[in-house]
């Protein structure tokens, strides 16, 4: 997964691009659909799922199948302390600031999200966000992951990473819009190892 900005050549590149990218997910979306659909009507009585429904639908699904809800996982969440002690401690020569999400190479489920400064030399910039940088862990705890998040079985059929990578990403998204854009002096990126 790659969210960081790139430069078509021209507009047909663009368009190619989009194309190819809605035909390899569109087989996905609709399968995604059809469960989403089956559920409703087996599960909440929902005989024709509506724009409207989908949401609550999709938290109902996610609950069941996974035996978690996003605001359990909210709880855990250190966002408000980690932005507020970031931004007055943002460097001048800082450019950018980076989330990262990285998670665990065995697909456990166990990952982290940091942040980051991108500008010259690194290592001075990084420093002086020190205790502001880790945003989110999951780690394996002694009643095991903390927070509780889904575990998958042996072989899901998809890769535990992608999916790790892809919800992190749209939590930082909604986190962002919420409580980062309006107030930062700098633009952010998402990214997650090429391979998610």
């Amino acid at each position: 997964l790659r969210l960081q900005t790139r430069m078509a050549r021209d507009a047909k590149e663009v368009t190619t691009f989009l194309r190819d990218l809605a035909a390899r997910a569109k087989p996905y979306a609709q399968r995604d659909l059809a469960e989403l659909k089956a559920y409703a009507a087996a599960e909440l009585g929902l005989a024709e799922l509506q724009p409207w429904d989908v949401a609550y639908a999709s938290e109902r699904l996610r609950e069941s199948r996974y035996a978690y809800s996003e605001d359990e996982v909210k709880q855990y969440f250190t966002e408000p302390r980690v932005l507020a002690g970031l931004f007055p401690r943002l460097p001048e020569k800082a450019r950018e600031i980076q989330f990262g999400i990285f998670p665990d190479q065995d697909g456990e489920g166990t990952f982290s999200v940091v942040i980051g400064l991108d500008g010259p030399d690194l290592y001075v910039l990084n420093r002086a966000i020190e205790g502001h940088r880790n945003l989110f862990d999951v780690v394996h705890g002694e009643t095991g992951l903390t927070p509780p998040v889904p575990m998958f079985g042996r072989d899901p059929g998809f890769c535990v990473q992608d999916v790790i990578a892809d919800t992190a990403a749209d939590w930082i998204e909604a986190l962002w819009e919420r409580g980062g854009r309006a107030v930062s002096p700098l633009p952010a990126c998402i990214y997650a190892d090429e391979d998610y």
